[in-house]
């Protein structure tokens, strides 16, 4: 059995309504992205492309990457979150 099966998930984070959110970016002096496509936020804040796209790990990574990238991104995302059935129903 998977390890991730022994750990109860009750909220989540939808990251793209998250990092498209303008006051992520503020303090940003090359201003808000224009692509928020994961491989062009990953370049926009790291400056390099990632050698792991589209590969599921890789792509965690990468998101890990962007969102350890804003300092602030913990306090939106707080008002982001949602029950995770929340998004079993939207499906």
């Amino acid at each position: 059995m998977p390890p991730f099966r022994d750990i109860e998930i009750d909220w989540c984070l939808d990251t793209l309504i998250l990092l498209r959110n303008r006051f992520l970016w503020l303090e940003e002096k090359k201003g808000i992205p224009k692509s928020y496509r994961q491989e062009s936020l990953y370049q926009y804040v790291t400056g390099r492309s990632s050698s792991d796209a589209h590969n599921a790990l890789g792509d965690v990574r990468c998101l890990e990457e962007i969102l350890e990238s804003r300092k602030n991104w913990i306090r939106f995302g707080n008002g982001e979150l949602k029950p995770l059935d929340y998004f079993m129903r939207k499906g």
